[in-house]
């Protein structure tokens, strides 16, 4: 059954890697790639990834429609804002950064639902190597 895992994670993470160099960055390609190296530095078994990864995914939708929600506010001319209504962004902006903390900690229960908490701390780290790479690859796209 280990084995089968490490198999499994290497394949995906090397097709996904060969995808993005062969044919350049493209969402399906980054999304991929993301996936087989957040399932390997995170160590999941199928029936883990199968239960994992929808989950995930309904994080991520949230949380961009945070995102999109507070990009909104921010893209306001400050010059033109009195200084209540600048407060009032400010505030907004603390109001965002509770919701996403508090989002995090929703979904930080429901994977521990699912998964053993040593492998729910190793998704912060497999999101930011996952950052890393993607940025490294869009520099050498950039080149």
């Amino acid at each position: 059954m280990y084995f089968k895992r490490i198999i499994l994670s290497a394949l995906l993470l090397f097709s996904g890697l060969l995808l993005c160099q062969a044919q350049g960055l493209t969402k399906e390609k980054i999304e991929a790639t993301k996936v087989a190296m957040i399932t390997k530095k995170m160590g999941l078994s199928a029936k883990e990834a199968q239960s994992f990864w929808p989950l995930y995914n309904e994080f991520l939708d949230k949380k961009e429609v945070l995102r999109q929600a507070n990009i909104k506010a921010k893209k306001k001319d400050l010059n033109t804002l009195s200084d209540k209504e600048i407060e009032t962004l400010i505030e907004e902006d603390f109001t965002y950064k509770q919701k996403d903390l508090d989002l995090q900690k929703e979904y930080n229960r429901k994977y521990k639902a699912i998964l053993p908490v040593k492998k729910i701390a190793l998704l912060s780290q497999a999101e930011e190597e996952f950052k890393i790479w993607l940025v490294e690859q869009m520099k050498k796209q950039n080149k």
